[in-house]
């Protein structure tokens, strides 16, 4: 009985010792506090804030980090309240902060002010390249509207008329984007004529895309620059159309879109993977904060184009509500 009961304290000992090892006990963890600013808040920004949650668990695992995460944006885009939430994680005292920057002439001097205080920023979707944060995450904006151009020239067999769907034209993401879209065209013998149909906020974005099909119902195909291809699959199928009428590219991969391209309603999407700007963010930062700065101030996360080839494959779970 005796030796029995050494036996179990011996084994009691060694996992309290194990528990101290090994990258170090809770108690000896880094503790870091991240802060992750959408430019609105909406389905398509969930997966940048579920990319630096997963992260920052992984490096929690390893026993040597205590890191919190917390992603939230405006209710609606807009300047004002995105430098709001900024500065109220400054004050806060947050370690670091990933922002998607809606005017990076607003934001510049926020973000060169958080850095001197020794907050660790970095810039994604949207660049504040004149500032002085760390480096920009995120889709190359002109090469993802060559993308979409080259990807507009293939489905309409380089020929008709393209409906420009782009967005607050100021932001310099979209501007970037939509050069890319010109430029392909342009590459390919600039055979498309370009309609332009611009949203500002003034009207809903249903409308919009309802008003620009009524108006160039003679259009072949529409290109969207940013995610809101939903409300393109909704004209569409008001109006009795699929990809074998009228053709549509549209951009990222909410689930209303990848449902779209799987029933035949639109051709496909470009998508840029925005899960990885929180993933690759987080480390980022959280490698800033132990020493070591980034290499390069831009860390490209790829885009690729989603159509009826590969969609099973890479949204197997995406299906229509029961």
């Amino acid at each position: 009985m005796k030796r029995l009961v050494a036996l179990v304290l011996v084994l009691v000992l060694a996992l309290a010792l194990a528990s101290c090892g090994g990258g170090g006990s809770n108690a000896d963890a880094k503790k870091y506090k991240i802060g992750v600013i959408y430019t609105a808040n909406s389905a398509f920004w969930t997966s940048v804030g579920d990319g630096a949650a997963a992260k920052a668990e992984e490096l929690n695992a390893t026993g040597k980090y205590n890191i919190t995460t917390y992603a939230t944006g405006p209710a609606e885009s807009g300047t004002s309240a995105q430098v709001q939430l900024f500065e109220d994680f400054v004050s806060q005292g947050y370690d670091g902060i990933i922002v998607a920057v809606s005017d990076p002439a607003t934001l510049n001097n926020k973000i060169d002010e958080a850095i001197d205080k020794g907050i660790m920023v970095v810039t994604m979707d949207t660049d504040a390249p004149d500032s002085k944060r760390l480096c920009f995450v995120g889709t190359d904006n002109y090469n993802y509207g060559v993308l979409q151009g080259e990807t507009c020239v293939e489905v309409m067999g380089n020929t008709g008329k393209l409906i420009v769907f782009n967005a607050f034209p100021e932001t310099l993401g979209q501007a970037q984007r939509t050069k890319g879209i010109q430029d392909a065209i342009a590459a390919a013998g600039n055979k498309i004529e370009l309609i332009y149909s611009t949203f500002t906020g003034q009207i809903d974005l249903l409308t919009m895309c309802e008003d620009a099909w009524t108006h160039y119902e003679d259009a072949d195909c529409c290109v969207m620059t940013y995610a809101a291809g939903e409300q393109v699959a909704n004209v569409f199928r008001e109006k009795g159309w699929d990809k074998t009428v009228k053709h549509a590219v549209l951009a990222d991969d909410l689930d209303p879109i990848i449902l779209a391209i799987k029933d035949g309603t639109c051709d496909c999407s470009c998508v840029q993977g925005q899960y990885q700007w929180g993933y690759v963010g987080c480390q980022v930062v959280v490698d800033a904060l132990d020493g070591k700065m980034p290499e390069s101030d831009f860390i490209e996360t790829s885009a690729f184009v989603c159509d009826a080839s590969n969609v099973e494959e890479k949204y197997p779970n995406v299906k229509p509500a029961s």
